[in-house]
C-alpha cells in the first residue's frame, strides 16, 4: 500500500534556512504546533489513516510558511514508502508444546514479525532474564 509520509520532521526546520524566509521560532509556536499535532481531531495520526495526513498536511503548510523548498517526490513535501499496515494471522498459525496444542491469542501471541521455526525440546532450562553480572558482595 503506498501512503505519503512526511519527508522532513518538524525539527528539521533548520536544514535548507538559505531558502527559507524569516519564521521565528518561539515558546508560544512551538506549543501551538503541539497542540494542533497532539489534537483528538488528528485520530491518533496513525500511517495510513486520515490522521495521519491532516499531520503532514498541517506540517507541510508550516514549511511553506517557513520558506522550505519542498525535497520530495515530483518536487512536493512528501515521500512515497511502502508499509504492511496489519498483520492477519492464518489458519495455519500455530503451537504446540509436547504434544500439546496451544490456542491462537489466549496461550501465545506470535509476533507480527515472526516466522514459521520447528524446535523440539526435550528439556526445560531455567535461566531467569539471561542476566549475568558481576557479584558486589565481596
Amino acid at each position: 500500500m503506498n501512503r505519503y509520509a512526511i519527508l522532513i520532521i518538524m525539527t528539521s526546520i533548520a536544514i535548507n534556512l538559505s531558502s527559507a524566509q524569516a519564521y521565528e521560532i518561539t515558546s508560544d509556536s512551538i506549543y501551538k504546533h503541539i497542540s494542533v499535532l497532539a489534537d483528538d481531531s488528528l485520530e491518533g495520526r496513525q500511517v495510513g489513516e486520515d490522521g495521519g495526513w491532516k499531520a503532514a498536511q498541517y506540517i507541510k503548510h508550516i514549511f511553506q510558511e517557513c520558506g522550505l523548498t519542498p525535497n520530495g517526490d515530483n518536487g512536493t513535501y512528501f515521500q512515497a514508502i511502502e508499509f504492511t499496515k496489519k498483520i492477519i494471522f492464518g489458519d495455519h498459525n500455530s503451537l504446540s508444546i509436547n504434544g500439546t496444542e496451544l490456542t491462537l491469542n489466549e496461550d501465545f501471541q506470535p509476533m507480527r514479525q515472526s516466522a514459521t521455526a520447528t524446535f523440539n525440546f526435550t528439556e526445560v532450562i531455567e535461566v531467569d532474564y539471561g542476566i549475568e553480572t558481576d557479584s558486589i558482595d565481596g
